[in-house]
């Protein structure tokens, strides 16, 4: 590798960490859900149930690079781009649409929903 290579490299490795370390202190602003806070959008509900919708926020807030603790089932995707960098906003929005299978519903919870379903329908269909 030459030189100026190695140089343009590293350049492009501390922007891309600097980007991601601004998106991830911006989300900190985003007050802090509890699991049992964030499970009462749903009510009742067993505990299989419980894990899979924590799961499936885990998961949501992993593709939005947002902790999860800062997600609550009536946030808007719309209201988190001002904490997500704007590239990172746009890919994520276009793969949540592509693992819901439809259009990308407006809520968080609203999401989740549409993943349990999904997975549930998978695991029917798998017998």
């Amino acid at each position: 590798m030459t030189p100026l290579l190695a140089i343009v490299a590293a350049v492009v490795t501390a922007g891309v960490a600097l980007f991601a370390v601004r998106s991830r202190r911006a989300a900190m602003r985003l007050p802090s859900v509890s699991d049992e806070e964030f499970l009462t959008r749903w009510g009742a509900v067993d505990r299989e149930r419980s894990r899979g919708i924590l799961r499936e926020r885990d998961y949501v807030a992993k593709v939005l690079g947002v902790p999860a603790d800062r997600l609550k089932a009536d946030t808007t995707v719309a209201e988190l781009r001002s904490y997500i960098n704007p590239v990172r906003y746009e890919v994520a929005r276009s793969d949540l649409a592509d693992d819901v299978r439809e259009k990308l519903p407006e809520t968080i919870g609203g999401i989740i929903d549409m993943l349990m379903q999904r997975r549930t329908d998978e695991h029917v269909a798998r017998g």
